[in-house]
């Protein structure tokens, strides 16, 4: 008996097979058609590339169709039902405006495949008027300026985009249908844009010795928290909290405020902060401040008998202020004061 169906060519033979002996693959040299045999009482069935036919008597006549080179034989009639067609991711994502792209993927299973896509866009989390996305430029209905590409391999489904704007911003979610038109929706999921991270620069100014001074800077934009790290130029490393060594003692380095109290000399210099975000898909962006000085000077004290007095050497251009007379001559300043201590603050001008 020799049987024809569509693409399938089954080639039966008078001795019937067990089940048995047919479980398992049956392999063809690709593009050629494989001999099948008559199994009595049915009660099996194929999956892969190949294909059954069932008898009215119940015999199951077993092949590979034409082109296909495999295919494997199960036990059991029919065929069990397939596993529940789920989608899963994409996740949710943060980017920075003008980066170039981004994507979300979504992995398919169950169900029967091949499957179909369509990626959906919202501003409503809900979906209550979901907006299809589209390959090309213009494809994505919450900026016209951006391209889409549509990709991947089943059961993935890749959809990118760029560049970023704020029209991108919302929800996004892809659907799955398989061959028996059966629907799985994923998770709905968050797309954020935000300007890179920004920062005010810090003010500088003149302390003296044995005082204090605060810089500060204000962290804009990006995404939160932020991490600080405070600088003096051109040390590459980071300050860090607690004595510096030359008597003075750091606090809040790592903060948007830091503050050196008990100043010294040695502690005048350039300072700025490196500001950097926090970003879940990536590094994160940065902002460097400008710098800004601070001077240190000595505060003149002199204790003695009524009159005191006191000959400072002051560079020219420096102004000097203090508790008693003061009167230049040439590099120095007179000092002369009717108490028993006068103070003298030396500065540039």
């Amino acid at each position: 008996m020799h049987c024809s169906f569509a693409a399938i060519i089954v080639v039966a033979v008078a001795a019937a097979t067990s089940i048995a002996a047919w479980a398992g693959e049956l392999v063809a040299p690709s593009g050629r058609v494989l001999d099948s045999d008559v199994i009595s009482g049915g009660g099996v069935y194929l999956s892969g590339t190949g294909h059954g036919i069932q008898s009215a008597v119940g015999q199951t006549a077993i092949g590979v169709s034409q082109g296909a080179s495999r295919a494997v034989v199960n036990h059991g009639w029919p065929p069990p039902d397939p596993e529940p067609l789920q989608v899963a991711g994409p996740l949710a994502g943060e980017k920075y405006l003008n980066d170039p792209t981004h994507s979300f993927t979504a992995t398919t299973t169950g169900g029967v495949p091949p499957y179909t896509f369509q990626w959906q866009f919202s501003t409503d989390p809900g979906f209550a008027t979901p907006a299809p996305i589209s390959a090309g430029l213009g494809g994505h209905p919450g900026d016209p300026a951006v391209t889409v590409t549509i990709g991947g391999v089943i059961p993935d489904s890749i959809l990118s985009f760029g560049p970023m704007t704020i029209g991108v911003v919302g929800y996004y979610r892809c659907v799955a249908t398989d061959t028996d038109l059966t629907e799985a929706i994923s998770a709905v999921v968050f797309l954020d844009v935000q300007p890179a991270v920004g920062a005010t620069d810090p003010v500088g100014g003149h302390r003296n010795t044995g005082g204090s001074m605060t810089f500060s800077t204000t962290a804009s934009n990006g995404y939160t928290p932020y991490s600080y790290a405070w600088y003096k130029s051109p040390n590459p490393t980071p300050l860090s909290n607690g004595p510096t060594g030359g008597g003075s003692t750091i606090s809040g380095a790592a903060t948007a405020d830091m503050t050196i109290s008990n100043l010294q000399l040695a502690d005048a210099g350039d300072y700025y902060c490196v500001v950097t975000d926090r970003l879940v898909s990536g590094s994160g962006s940065t902002k460097q401040t400008a710098a800004a000085a601070m001077t240190v000077t000595d505060l003149l004290t002199i204790a003695g008998p009524v009159p005191a007095e006191a000959r400072i050497e002051v560079p020219p251009g420096w102004q000097v202020a203090g508790s008693g007379t003061l009167r230049r001559q040439g590099s120095e300043v007179l000092v002369r004061s009717e108490t028993t201590a006068l103070e003298v603050q030396c500065r540039p001008g």
